[in-house]
């Protein structure tokens, strides 16, 4: 039995494999990436690449050069809005951003006159389409939007988003929809896109990265060794080396390597939408999820209205051993919006290895 629902944090369990690869690196790969050119210099090397490849083939990225890795979303997020020009810039965002943007963002507008305005949005949070192109105004530089709400779980139309913003730069948060959710770069016009690994990719923490459309719009953000051109004091100007210096999380990319190589089922998402429904038929819950079903991922919110969420989490946790995430989940403008702010939700997210049996059992200890 499956009682981990604590997936949008980190996802648990990982396919062996992931934990194999890593080991094998540490204990019999003797080198760094692009520094030499022994066997093990070159098994990196391709690892490093078929991950890049990998990821482009998922994403429908056309140049596997500009995905880049980093340890995580939140560095990859930092790089873009750091090394774009957004001073005196205006920014659109939806209303259910994580801290990663929010916080930059916030720097932003405190040091560059940076300019940040919250989409126009149905309650569950899903942008109005039609109400964009009011809020454009001429030094509109970027629209930013959480793909997938770590919340609540509303997904965002992107295809449709920049179909009435075609001039405006995209940059897509999916450190929740990659891997659980469809996204096609090239055909829904994304102009930047950040991820994690260890979510739904099913990869080890510490890995992530993102992907430029135009590198060249991008400044790098941090400077250092990268095994190329180490003749010339200025960074690369090609990618990836532009903006992957210093020594990477060779052992994690190997892990997030063989997660991608086995990936689990397609998240079935028909007893989800069961699950949701007979929630909601109990009085004594606050369900926050996407009011249309087509627009749900594969994590939701819930309050009790007579039990504080610490309380409910603690009781879930002792009598039924379910793990869940109380609190803001580092998103309070999210919360703000849903009016949950400040005391938070327990939010409950799923994976693809939860059986019909882990649905019945989660919703037993939820409703006694």
């Amino acid at each position: 039995m499956n009682l981990y629902f604590d997936n949008s944090s980190t996802s648990f369990p990982k396919t062996p494999e992931v934990a194999l690869a890593m080991k094998d690196c540490i204990s019999n790969v003797m080198g760094n990436y692009s520094r030499g050119e022994n066997y093990s210099n070159l098994l990196i090397a391709e690892r490093f690449y078929e991950t890049r490849t990998m990821l482009s083939e998922m994403f429908n990225i056309s140049h596997s050069e500009n995905v880049i890795f980093t340890q995580n979303a939140t560095l990859g997020m930092n790089t873009i809005l750091f090394g774009l020009d957004l001073r005196d810039k205006h920014v659109l965002i939806s209303p259910l951003e994580h801290n990663c943007v929010m916080r930059p963002l916030e720097y932003l507008r405190q040091n560059n006159n940076l300019q940040y305005e919250i989409l126009p949005s149905e309650k569950d949070g899903s942008i109005k389409i039609g109400s964009i192109t009011n809020s454009i105004k001429k030094n509109t530089a970027l629209i930013i939007v959480n793909h997938v709400s770590n919340v609540n779980g509303v997904t965002q139309d992107i295809s449709k988003i920049k179909g009435v913003a075609p001039d405006i730069s995209l940059l897509i948060d999916a450190a929740q929809s990659a891997g659980s959710e469809r996204i096609d770069v090239s055909s829904w016009g994304i102009d930047y896109l950040v991820f994690t690994g260890h979510k739904s990719l099913f990869g080890p923490s510490g890995t992530g990265g993102f992907y430029i459309k135009k590198p060249e719009t991008i400044k790098s953000f941090i400077y250092g060794g990268t095994g190329s051109v180490s003749d010339s004091l200025d960074m690369p100007s090609f990618t990836p080396d532009k903006f992957e210096a210093g020594t990477p999380n060779i052992p994690g990319i190997f892990g997030l390597w063989a997660a991608l190589r086995h990936q689990p089922k397609t998240f079935d998402k028909m007893p989800l939408y069961k699950f949701i429904n007979e929630i909601r038929a109990y009085p004594e819950l606050n369900v926050y999820c996407a009011e249309a079903e087509e627009s749900q991922g594969n994590l939701l919110s819930i309050t009790h209205k007579t039990k504080n969420i610490t309380d409910f989490s603690n009781e879930m946790r002792k009598k039924y051993d379910i793990k869940t995430r109380i609190g803001m989940h580092c998103a309070s403008m999210s919360h703000k919006h849903l009016n949950t702010y400040p005391v938070g939700t327990m939010r409950i997210s799923f994976s693809p290895y939860h059986s019909a049996t882990d649905y019945e059992r989660l919703k037993e200890a939820i409703m006694t």
